[in-house]
């Protein structure tokens, strides 16, 4: 009977009374929990009657909105709703949908367009010229966005005001890093550092002729020393490596850096990626992962710090663990002990995939650092695509993630603590 009626109400172009129909039986399958394909059906007719054929976009909205909570990640209605958003004026929900939009297919060289546009409209400059380096990025800008993208790179600076301060790290962050690993790592850097740490002389470093002076005159060292600044992670050596791509980390106590020959010919943009990534990958709560490019044995190290750390603190758990090393951990200090045992509690579980997952959020927070320190999505892109000892992932998944991240809120808030943004004008 409701099929013979809203056939009937269309053929009469009674759009108003079909509106009210198409209402009464959405709250009545609501109401009754029916079937979520019912509830979506009614939903999207609701709107398509209420956007096209009433221009009541309001209305249109709420019932989009009803079909985008069943089904998030269905872009063609987060299409319409940041179109709808649009012509409501409500520009800054417009950005959001045309954000998700990326989100759903960060390959997509439409959802960057869009996000563009909607940002423009929003009177957001900065947002809109990070969208379109993203689409310069992925080969697809037209002349019309690439001229825009060259200008902003003309107004704006690509040096940040200050340091990264806690509310910036946090924005910085991978979403759902584990703290409590973290804090394990962090409690027990003064020990596992120097037990674990290799020596010059394995690494195939010669002390005298292969230290370098980072604080002699050279661009790079500028670039390394703004660097260090700007994240405020420093090391206590550098050191020219033949075998090295770009800056690696160097696994010695304290940690360095390795310096392949050609960087002190790179520019900027290089120096400073490079240099943010290394520098984040060699800060001590990092070092063991990242120290050693084999993936097996870096999970290996981290898993057995862990493990002897719950097998000192908490022995009533019986894990099985290095003898060595909970010895060597009995030496802690009263302070870090007692981080440790804050630390353990939150340990996620199980614990492999907690440490996988852990693994996953410093390269990508690494990746993130190396964009917002060099302000040079091209030059990151190429980066993650050469890198040799990625931590986790293939290239084309953490390329993925920096273009998800290069057009987030999270990295154009970040652009404006820091005075990176493009400027208004």
């Amino acid at each position: 009977a409701f099929q013979a009626i809203d056939e009937i109400l269309t053929a009469d172009h009674d759009y108003a009374r079909q509106d009210r129909y198409y209402r009464k039986m959405l709250v009545r399958a609501r109401q009754h929990r029916l079937d979520d394909a019912l509830v979506i059906s009614l939903a999207r007719n609701l709107g398509e009657i209420n956007r096209s054929r009433l221009a009541n976009y309001a209305e249109a909205i709420k019932a989009y909105e009803i079909v985008a909570r069943k089904r998030p990640d269905d872009r063609p209605t987060r299409a319409l709703l940041t179109e709808l958003y649009a012509l409501e004026g409500d520009h800054q929900a417009a950005v959001k949908q045309a954000f998700s939009l990326v989100r759903l297919d960060p390959t997509d060289p439409g959802g960057y367009r869009e996000l563009a546009r909607r940002h423009l409209d929003a009177g957001h400059l900065d947002g809109a010229w990070c969208a379109s380096q993203a689409l310069v990025v992925l080969g697809q800008a037209n002349a019309d966005e690439r001229r825009f993208y060259d200008e902003g790179r003309r107004h704006s600076t690509a040096q940040a005001q200050r340091s990264l301060d806690a509310g910036d790290w946090a924005l910085l962050t991978w979403a759902g890093r584990s703290q409590a690993i973290d804090g394990v790592l962090l409690a027990t850097h003064e020990i596992t550092g120097p037990l674990l740490a290799r020596t010059p002389k394995a690494l195939g470093l010669h002390p005298r002729k292969d230290q370098l002076d980072l604080d002699a005159p050279s661009d790079l060292g500028q670039i390394l020393k703004y660097t260090q600044q700007v994240t405020g992670v420093t090391v206590a050596s550098a050191w020219l490596s033949p075998t090295t791509v770009g800056l690696g980390v160097a696994d010695l106590w304290p940690p360095g850096l390795l310096v392949a020959p050609d960087m002190a010919s790179a520019g900027f943009a290089e120096a400073a990626a490079r240099g943010a990534r290394a520098l984040y990958l060699a800060s001590v709560q990092h070092i063991l992962a990242s120290g050693d490019p084999d993936p097996l044995r870096a999970r290996q190290r981290v898993l057995g710090v862990i493990a002897a750390s719950l097998a000192l603190v908490a022995p009533q758990l019986e894990v099985p663990a290095e003898a060595k090393l909970v010895e060597a951990l009995g030496k802690l200090t009263a302070g870090r002990r007692a981080d440790l045992e804050a630390a353990v509690p939150g340990l996620p579980q199980p614990l492999d995939q907690g440490v996988e997952a852990w693994f996953e959020a410093v390269e990508h927070t690494a990746n993130r650092l190396a964009l917002l320190v060099s302000c040079d999505l091209a030059t990151v892109a190429r980066l993650i695509r050469d890198e040799p000892h990625p931590l986790v992932g293939d290239p084309a998944t953490r390329l993925r993630a920096l273009l998800l991240f290069a057009v987030s809120p999270q990295y154009t808030e970040l652009r404006k603590r820091l005075g990176l943004n493009v400027p208004q004008r």
